[in-house]
């Protein structure tokens, strides 16, 4: 999905690297765009994950989605 959201508004992803919490990218983006608007675009797109996406890293992963996910009940019931 990074990849995809970065073709769209013109920024280079040359390295990525992925914990079990957060990402860090080495991007490469035209002078006019801060880094802020590009660390804001990139939340905005990646605030959530789609069923679809999970399934296809859990195939790529050879995994189950718990090994991925974790449920945190306190934030379900304090978003209730």
């Amino acid at each position: 999905m990074s990849y995809e959201i970065c073709n769209k508004h013109h920024i280079k992803i040359k390295e990525m690297e992925t914990d079990k919490d957060h990402v860090h990218y080495m991007i490469e983006a035209e002078p006019t765009v801060s880094v802020s608007q590009i660390i804001n675009l990139m939340k905005s797109y990646t605030s959530y994950v789609s069923l679809e996406s999970i399934e296809k890293i859990c195939l790529t992963l050879d995994c189950k989605v718990d090994d991925i996910l974790e449920f945190n009940q306190q934030l379900s019931r304090e978003g209730n």
